[in-house]
């Protein structure tokens, strides 16, 4: 492993407080996140056949066993605002399911070049799922959670940057159009969540059974009134 100098703590220590100082030098060195790091030894692949295997071809990921493996981690500490969204599809479908998601951010470039919006992608297959799940990036206001979280000390260079409501706005656009694309695909997610489309991908006998049961045990409606479209 290579690196910087010295530097201010970073996220990891942040977290962590005194038990970041019981973890092994080498792990130390590579999670500070805040100067380039070089990992270079042997890392072991798993998978299966079948199926399995035809996903990791299509996503260039390598043969089951031992390789030669170096990772290079450039940190980019500017503060920004981060959200994902995930879904997980038959591995089947992994390659129209990619071919789609490649399509439909490539037809929103000039949308998220626009507001700053910067966009990652992971992708692996678990058991007989392929898993995708897309990231955002923008510049918006530090938060007294994110303070509160981090400490003052981590957020102290962005606290003065101003709201950023139209980068913001365009995420949760994004976000949502996402949601749309892959369950338009049959994909499922792996949270139950405000966040995710939930009575709109339920069959209609499904959505009239679950509000049963809600009447059923909260008559009165006490337990997260409106959650999940739910009213009572």
């Amino acid at each position: 492993m290579r690196g910087g100098g010295k530097a201010a703590p970073g996220l990891f220590p942040a977290l962590l407080g005194e038990a970041w100082t019981d973890l092994p030098e080498p792990v130390r060195r590579a999670h500070t996140g805040t100067q380039t790091v070089v990992l270079a030894g042997k890392a072991r692949a798993f998978g299966s056949p079948g199926a399995s295997a035809l996903a990791r071809r299509l996503q260039g990921l390598p043969s089951p066993g031992r390789h030669d493996t170096v990772v290079t981690i450039t940190p980019g500490r500017d503060g920004e605002r981060w959200v994902p969204i995930h879904a997980v599809f038959p591995l089947s479908k992994a390659q129209e399911v990619v071919t789609a998601n490649d399509a439909f951010f490539e037809s929103k470039r000039a949308f998220m070049e626009q507001h700053g919006i910067v966009y990652s992608v992971m992708s692996m297959t678990v058991g007989s799922e392929f898993f995708l799940e897309p990231a955002f990036y923008w510049q918006d206001e530090i938060t007294p959670l994110h303070a509160m979280s981090l400490g003052e000390d981590v957020v102290r260079p962005w606290k003065d940057r101003p709201a950023n409501v139209a980068a913001r706005t365009a995420v949760a656009e994004l976000r949502r159009g996402t949601q749309e694309l892959y369950c338009a695909l049959g994909g499922a997610s792996w949270q139950i969540a405000r966040d995710y489309p939930f009575r709109e991908v339920l069959a209609p006998q499904t959505w009239h059974l679950l509000e049963a049961v809600k009447s059923a045990l909260d008559p009165q409606g006490l337990m997260n009134p409106g959650s999940l479209g739910l009213a009572s």
